[in-house]
């Protein structure tokens, strides 16, 4: 007889990960999980609970409302077997502590643990016989956050401490130890994996040598567990050490190796932010570039605090803000070639830009600004002095606080005379000769230009900080479906490995998230 199965959660990070490794009767989110009442099943497995820790304890009513809202809809099924994928967190302190440690709601000093130990009793009263999996840290894919995460996307790394103990479980063995809990029907197990020190996860994964210290203590995870050997394993931990390093190691570079896709906040209207978040998700988009004045009256001005307090915002939803745009925005008196004083005070202006970039977390800036750099009728050999002198100096600034500073080609159509071409930045990148003063590409321009893509991405992708998906006068992406399609192809064979940032207007009269759907479902079709 075929076995009925139900999985709740399909659509979030831990549930499309089982919903990849086995096939159930039918699937629940929180779009449709009314349809479950009234139903029964063989086998239910739950993973359908939020996992945002700073939501549930800023928020905790609610958090629990969102949790009652799924036990409302659980009290009208019946099924044979239950698992629940919980957390570690209903430990007040995971440190030392096993399945035979006692809980109490008295522990908690935070919701979040709090409300899904309260989820974990209702279940043990509904399902008598339920299975409940306490869960350390996770990654594979889909992952949005945590120090995996960081050192893919090199995001927020200035957060975490080097001696952070962290149990980081990988998901491509969610299916084989639910089928083990099943078996041996494991009332509670707790998913413990082998503690590892940050400093010691970037070394092995990426060389690196992490030396981060911050202000707070260090994490300090221990999760154990007694059934070890139920697991194939020994000792306290289903998974050692150097099993969690390979496996760490191995989906980094994997994920590194993907075409990195972000987005310009130029597409839509700053209230419309957390209307776009659920969209970025959806679409697995991990990035995001900044045009600054779209934030702040005076983005020069914003101090450390403030600009770290918006990065927050994008980080704790799993966005890594990973360029600045409009350098020059609103400021038509500030130019390159008009005049010393001008020239000084465009120059002093854009320091300040660098500054707060480095707050926010972006790692490349793009300055096109096409009208504040016209050249007029000055020779060309005072424009090269000039141009020289000016990069050059942005690009030791640019150093001093680890971004880089990337030239946009932008073609005449736009109203500019200064570097018109993607041949012609790469030759004044080459002539300013700073690291941290690099081209960025845009395929719009390439477009406009009618350049062949893959002789001109072979020529400047060595000299390269950031890019642009976009169209001539920055019109809808897509326009034209073969561009892309030759872009894609020609970045995948030269391994490029910076962002790619889909950068469109902000139109009147349109639905924003629209089109904003649109065209990252083309983007990922394309880029991926």
């Amino acid at each position: 007889m075929k076995t009925k199965s139900a999985l709740i959660g399909y659509s979030g990070f831990v549930g499309g990960n089982i919903a990849r490794q086995h096939k159930f009767t039918d699937y629940y989110n929180s779009e449709n999980i009314g349809k479950i009442r009234g139903k029964t099943y063989d086998l239910i497995v739950s993973a359908g609970t939020l996992a945002e820790r700073w939501k549930a304890n800023q928020h905790p009513r609610k958090d629990w409302a969102s949790i009652k809202k799924l036990l409302d809809n659980l009290k009208r099924v019946k099924a044979a077997q239950f698992v629940l994928i919980s957390t570690a967190d209903v430990y007040s302190e995971p440190h030392g502590v096993n399945e035979d440690t006692k809980i109490r709601l008295s522990d908690f000093n935070q919701a979040y643990g709090r409300n899904r130990f309260k989820m974990e009793e209702f279940v043990r009263k509904k399902f008598p016989d339920a299975l409940i999996m306490r869960m350390p840290q996770l990654f594979g894919p889909g992952l949005k956050k945590n120090f995996v995460y960081d050192l893919i996307h090199d995001n927020s790394l200035d957060f975490t401490h080097k001696e952070s103990l962290l149990q980081i479980y990988d998901l491509e063995n969610i299916w084989k130890d639910i089928k083990t809990v099943l078996k041996n029907r494991l009332r509670i197990v707790n998913i413990a994996v082998e503690p590892l020190k940050t400093k010691e996860i970037a070394k092995y994964a990426l060389g690196l040598n992490f030396k981060t210290v911050t202000k707070a203590e260090p994490f300090n995870y221990n999760l154990q567990t007694k059934y070890s050997k139920l697991f194939g394993s020994k000792g306290k931990y289903l998974y050692g050490k150097m099993r969690q390093l390979s496996s760490i190691r191995k989906f980094i570079l994997l994920e590194r190796a993907k075409t990195k896709i972000a987005v310009s906040n130029l597409a839509w209207t700053r209230k419309e932010d957390a209307k776009i978040l659920p969209v970025l998700k959806k679409y697995g988009i991990t990035g995001i570039e900044i045009a600054a004045s779209k934030i702040w009256e005076d983005p020069a001005r914003v101090n450390r605090r403030t600009a770290e307090n918006y990065r927050r915002f994008w980080t704790e939803s799993g966005i890594k803000i990973v360029a600045t745009t409009s350098l020059l925005f609103g400021h038509p008196e500030l130019t390159i070639f008009k005049g010393s004083a001008k020239r000084k005070r465009t120059l002093n202006y854009l320091k300040k830009m660098i500054r707060l970039s480095s707050y926010i977390g972006a790692r490349a800036m793009v300055f096109g600004s096409p009208k504040n750099r016209i050249i007029g009728n000055l020779p060309k050999e005072e424009v090269k002095k000039i141009a020289k002198e000016f990069f050059y100096e942005i690009g030791r600034e640019a150093k001093k606080y680890n971004v880089f500073f990337g030239i946009e080609p932008n073609p005449k159509i736009y109203g500019t005379d200064f570097i018109n071409s993607t041949q012609e930045a790469v030759a004044l990148v080459k002539e300013v000769n700073h690291p941290n003063f690099r081209v960025h590409l845009d395929t719009g321009t390439m477009t406009a230009n009618r350049e062949d893509v893959e002789k001109t991405l072979r020529s400047a992708i060595s000299y390269a900080c950031h890019m642009h998906i976009s169209e001539p006068l920055l019109k809808t992406v897509p326009q034209r479906k073969s561009n892309h399609v030759k872009v894609a192809a020609t970045l995948k064979k030269l391994k490029y490995k910076n962002w790619v940032s889909v950068e469109m207007p902000l139109e009147e009269n349109i639905d924003h998230v629209q089109k904003l759907q649109k065209t990252l479902k083309f983007v990922r079709e394309i880029y991926e």
